[in-house]
């Protein structure tokens, strides 16, 4: 009992100091507490101090994360400088595949041609993304270079390109949906998005290709002045069926004024690159002078420019011109007509039209024992052996190899003379209009 009386004097006596102890001021709050609130003779009270420890350790956290994002951010940019350093090597080494394929495909640089070795190098560059051998591949796939034809696999990197933006493989891929190709179903709205995208790129070819896509509304909506201004932009560009095409509209009058002075302007330009639609196109304005002096010269040229390159039009029309205009030069009048042989043989209807008409040019031999004769005389006949005489060549003379020319239709007579000799009659063929009809005199 006595010590539980001492316990509690005891708590009582420390209440009683402590509520009687003197006060300090806290030299941080400013505030007057009491000394029991300060930890020894500090002049800072706890609740101060532990504020301060309280920041001092946000302080410490934040210089903790701050030191770990500016360790995160440059370990972050050490990756991205490995990565780019990766990615430039790993070009480098795409272009070096590249160079070599190409090397192998032309036999350049030391190499002995070897497509299928090209091929090789052309489809590594290709794994590491390199879109110059994408585009070289589509060519070896579509044309059997060094691999075995295939024009799937080639559609397959017409896609890959494509999609990486290259114009050749976007313009390649326009064509292949145009013409349903490499098994794609023909779709012009999907050719004709490639095409806009490579046109918008600057591909003359495409924009040229998307020209023709709006004159004859496949894919877009029918629309002259746009087809114009894609002509226009591939014809600055100097891309011949472009100047034609533009050439050809203006000459119609077809989302422009017609105007022949500016048709002529464009159809020259791409003559002179040896379009041959756009050389017969100019030799027309010549001969009948729209656009141009009128000059069969002239005329003459362009259309015997094209006509050798193959064109069926433009061998009719020199076949044309040199019959009506080689009035009195039988040579020139014989060259007329093979020329619209020509054009007849390759499906022009004009020229079918003349030959059903006046017939087509026949080569005779005439031969006196066994020996040419020069001067033989060869007639178009009647039934009745009279002369007929419808064009100049329908009488020749044999020349010094015993050959003269007429035109003939299949089913007419010839009648063939010579001083001393009987003369010979004979009807036309099939077969004498590819090969000659020999006469041998008695």
């Amino acid at each position: 009992m006595k010590q539980l009386i001492f316990l509690l004097t005891l708590v009582f006596s420390v209440q009683l100091a402590v509520a009687q102890a003197p006060t300090r001021r806290c030299h941080v709050c400013q505030s007057f507490k009491k000394a029991t609130e300060f930890s020894g003779e500090s002049y800072t009270c706890k609740a101060c101090v532990q504020k301060a420890a309280e920041k001092k350790r946000e302080k410490e956290v934040a210089e903790r994360k701050r030191k770990a994002a500016e360790a995160e951010k440059q370990r972050q940019q050490q990756l991205e400088r490995g990565r780019i350093e990766q990615e430039r090597q790993q070009r480098e080494e795409a272009e070096r595949s590249y160079q070599l394929g190409e090397d192998y495909f032309h036999g350049h640089n030391g190499k002995k041609q070897n497509h299928s070795e090209a091929v090789k190098h052309y489809q590594k560059a290709a794994n590491m993304g390199n879109v110059d051998a994408m585009v070289r591949l589509i060519d070896c796939y579509e044309e059997g270079y060094g691999v075995e034809k295939n024009e799937a696999m080639g559609v397959l990197y017409e896609k890959k390109a494509a999609a990486l933006g290259n114009a050749k493989a976007q313009r390649y891929l326009g064509n292949t949906y145009t013409n349903g190709y490499g098994g794609e179903t023909q779709d012009y709205g999907e050719a004709a998005k490639w095409y806009r995208k490579a046109a918008e790129q600057g591909d003359p070819s495409a924009q040229n290709s998307l020209g023709l896509m709006y004159y004859d509304g496949e894919g877009v909506t029918k629309d002259y002045a746009e087809a114009e201004k894609w002509f226009h932009k591939a014809a600055e560009q100097g891309h011949p069926k472009a100047q034609y095409n533009l050439g050809y509209m203006y000459s119609n009058g077809n989302g422009v004024s017609k105007d022949y002075g500016e048709a002529a302007k464009w159809y020259r330009k791409a003559a002179e690159q040896g379009d041959p639609s756009a050389q017969n196109s100019l030799g027309l304005m010549y001969y009948d002078g729209e656009g141009v002096t009128k000059d069969y010269a002239e005329a003459e040229k362009w259309f015997h420019k094209a006509a050798e390159q193959g064109h069926p039009s433009a061998q009719y029309n020199l076949g044309i011109s040199y019959i009506e205009n080689g009035s009195g030069i039988p040579e020139k009048q014989k060259r007329g007509f093979q020329w619209i042989q020509k054009a007849a043989d390759l499906g022009s209807e004009g020229a079918k039209k003349f030959i059903e008409k006046y017939g087509y040019l026949v080569e005779i031999c005439v031969f006196a024992d066994n020996e040419p004769v020069i001067g033989a005389s060869v007639f178009l006949v009647d039934s009745d052996g009279k002369s007929i005489r419808q064009y100049e060549f329908q009488s020749a003379i044999s020349n010094m190899d015993g050959k003269c020319s007429l035109v003939l239709k299949k089913g007419d007579r010839i009648a063939v003379a010579y001083v001393g000799y009987k003369t010979l009659y004979m009807t036309i063929g099939d077969d004498a209009k590819n090969s000659p009809i020999n006469c041998y005199l008695q």
